[in-house]
């Protein structure tokens, strides 16, 4: 997802700034790796 907002960012809205999305995918993402490496359950 975050590939496909640089993607986006770069080639489709040049001239719109996308970075706080990119950003956002990026947090949410390692929020969710986080939450399964804290709470893994056997």
């Amino acid at each position: 997802m975050n590939n496909v907002a640089l993607w986006a960012d770069k080639l489709v809205f040049p001239t719109t700034d996308l970075s706080v999305l990119r950003i956002s995918i990026g947090l949410l993402a390692t929020l969710v790796l986080l939450y399964g490496l804290i709470w893994e359950e056997r």
